[in-house]
């Protein structure tokens, strides 16, 4: 004969309730059972505006750190957060989470090709002076008085502007010089002319200190590069450049040619 469980000690005044025993365990030893919960409580309207509000306040954290290119790591990290959440249709900042990604892989790409570009402007070794040992290609902005070039200068005025530039060492055949370096005045860009005038002022008098001749009566030729308008605001270097119309082997400085 079975007998009825206790009464609950702790059931409210007034209702008939009784203990309820622990579920048996499992045979065999298995899992015990779990024990019913009951029905999940709705989440209230104060409370689903507020996550909305988080949701998308983390992703235009992320969208605005993507596009600065500054914390890309807190910005994935956000975006992701976002895009992990709930998918319920409902305005989390989905969409700018989606666009942080795409600004951060295209960051990603931009890094990855100045890169490469980067690399393709080594090879070049230096001794401890700074003389070149070995040649390569470098930048305009790289170079150093003294380097000589593997460059044609057709004319006085030598190109506006060029990615990379031929470096070699001076006991190799080469046609130009670095003489000197500087830079252009600031403010808005004047034009061509007016720049290629400036550069010209500034290269001309470290001719004759450089070569031991003046300019009026050298064999060589007075060149240089300047900025274009396109990098204009990035850089207003002036490489000043002495070059031969022949290949020669050694230094100008103090030829006299």
């Amino acid at each position: 004969m079975s007998s009825m469980p206790p009464p609950n000690p702790f059931a409210p005044p007034g209702q008939t309730s009784v203990a309820t025993a622990p579920p048996p365990p499992a045979p065999n030893g298995g899992p015990t059972p779990a024990t019913p919960q009951g029905p999940q409580q709705p989440v209230s309207r104060r409370e689903l505006m507020a996550q909305l509000a988080a949701s998308r306040k983390k992703a235009g954290w992320a969208l605005g750190l993507a596009i600065t290119g500054i914390g890309s790591t807190v910005a994935l990290i956000l975006a992701l957060i976002v895009l992990c959440g709930p998918r319920d249709g409902l305005r989390r900042g989905r969409g700018m989470a989606w666009t942080a990604l795409v600004v951060l892989v295209a960051w990603s790409a931009a890094s990855v090709w100045a890169y490469v570009t980067l690399a393709g402007a080594t090879g070049v070794e230096r001794a401890s002076d700074g003389e070149v040992i070995q040649g390569g290609e470098v930048l305009k902005e790289d170079l150093r008085i003294g380097d000589c070039l593997d460059e044609a200068f057709d004319a006085e005025v030598g190109p506006v502007e060029q990615g990379t530039i031929a470096v070699l060492p001076c006991d190799e055949l080469h046609t130009a010089q670095v003489i000197q370096l500087g830079m252009l005045p600031e403010g808005a860009y004047p034009g061509q002319d007016a720049v290629l005038s400036q550069a010209e002022q500034f290269c001309m008098p470290h001719f004759q200190p450089w070569v031991g001749t003046p300019y009026e009566s050298s064999n060589l030729l007075l060149g240089f590069y300047a900025p274009a308008q396109e990098s204009w605001d990035q850089s207003r270097a002036v490489v000043c450049v002495v070059s031969s119309e022949d290949e020669v082997v050694g230094t100008f400085q103090g030829s006299n040619s």
